[in-house]
């Protein structure tokens, strides 16, 4: 096997046990803890991550040019970071806890979809690619809605079946 196809492999698999690992203290962790613990992943993430952090530093330093110092642009990549895990950890936090989810996504105007739907003919609604849109998805299957999503598959199978499964 190609050293680069098993690097590949290998970083996968810590991948997937990380979050396997980080899914099972999620279900456990009260409310109140679940923001530093998400801090605590995306540290960890920042360190061991190091081609997604090195495509995050890059591309950032080419976005702000010399307008930011590499310290900045740091923060701002730890940050990204730090952001990504906070929605990670929400997803898998609030599937187990629809009660909770509904106090976070709240649902405004849902008359307005509702008659639409009434047409019969389908709603389509978009969202920017930014904060945890996929919570309000969630929340309206825990509604009762029919959802999807139009994304590509992940490169790893075993944690698209992990997301898809919760």
């Amino acid at each position: 096997m190609h050293w680069k196809k098993i690097r590949k492999t290998v970083s996968r698999l810590f991948g997937w046990l990380g979050l396997v690992v980080c899914s099972l203290i999620i279900r456990f962790l009260p409310w109140h803890c679940l923001y530093i613990f998400a801090r605590v992943v995306a540290k960890v993430a920042f360190l061991l991550a190091f081609r997604q952090r090195r495509i995050a530093l890059e591309s950032l330093a080419i976005a702000f040019d010399r307008e930011k110092s590499p310290v900045q642009i740091r923060k701002i990549a730890e940050d990204c970071f730090v952001s990504m895990a906070k929605s990670g950890v929400e997803i898998v936090f609030f599937m187990n806890r629809p009660q909770l989810l509904a106090k976070q996504a709240i649902l405004v105007n849902k008359h307005i979809l509702d008659k639409a739907l009434s047409k019969g003919k389908g709603v389509i609604l978009v969202s920017g690619h930014f904060g945890n849109f996929p919570l309000m998805m969630l929340r309206l299957a825990f509604e009762g809605y029919s959802v999807g999503g139009i994304m590509r598959h992940m490169r790893d199978r075993r944690v698209e079946r992990m997301f898809s499964n919760l």
